[in-house]
């Protein structure tokens, strides 16, 4: 009866982050584009970068971004991650703004698979689990400013890490694999949006300093732990 109980609430908590994330896409099934038009014009550009470099048209550095000048990478968000999303959909004969929706769409499901992949590693009650998901993928205040600001998408990049950090701390699987991720993870982040990058690491900046000052021994436990997995 457990084991069906464990089912029925992962069968919940997948319908939930399937839902959601069609939820917050639904403007581009009624033929829309999300993302103001002063801001959304700049992202298509600098993800029509990573096409035209594939396709021998720009350099590597040349984002049109700070034009005339041809070796600026961008300004805070180059989308290194977004942009071999973006190359699939346009080789697949989609237009500019077409592209840009499916990049969108699928860095919000990986945004929203961190966040269900988070909870699921913090939190051992199946229905705060749920509720809590719930909550956070159908937030008024996130749908709101990914309408507004789909490089918001971005963060999804910042969730993985999170969660394997998790994984790192709880020595939950080898960490050697769990470094190399994140030493993936992590400049990719940077790569792809520089502010998203920055509030994490501040954010666990604070976080590693809180446990140095007042969780000494666990940390330095931990620490040890990841070490010793490592060697």
């Amino acid at each position: 009866m457990g084991k069906i109980n464990k089912i029925g609430h992962n069968l919940v908590q997948i319908a939930i982050l399937l839902s959601g994330t069609l939820y917050q896409i639904k403007p581009y099934f009624f033929g829309s584009y999300i993302g103001d038009p002063f801001d959304g014009r700049l992202m298509v550009v600098l993800h029509q970068h990573w096409w035209n470099f594939l396709q021998g048209d720009q350099s590597f550095l040349d984002t049109g971004f700070f034009y005339p000048f041809q070796r600026g990478l961008g300004f805070s968000d180059s989308f290194l991650v977004q942009g071999p999303i973006y190359v699939i959909a346009k080789f697949f004969g989609l237009s500019s703004l077409d592209s840009w929706a499916v990049t969108n769409s699928v860095m919000m499901f990986l945004f929203n698979l961190g966040i269900f992949l988070i909870i699921r590693s913090l939190i051992k009650n199946q229905v705060i689990r749920s509720l809590i998901l719930l909550s956070s993928i159908f937030s008024y205040t996130l749908i709101s400013y990914f309408y507004m600001y789909t490089n918001i998408s971005g963060y999804a990049i910042s969730m993985l890490m999170i969660y394997i950090l998790i994984r790192l701390i709880q020595n939950i699987t080898n960490n050697n694999i769990n470094i190399l991720i994140l030493s993936i993870l992590v400049p990719a982040q940077f790569l792809s949006g520089w502010y998203s990058a920055f509030f994490v690491s501040c954010l666990l900046l604070i976080i590693t300093t809180i446990n140095i000052l007042f969780n000494r021994n666990n940390f330095v436990l931990s620490l040890r732990n990841i070490y010793k997995s490592i060697n």
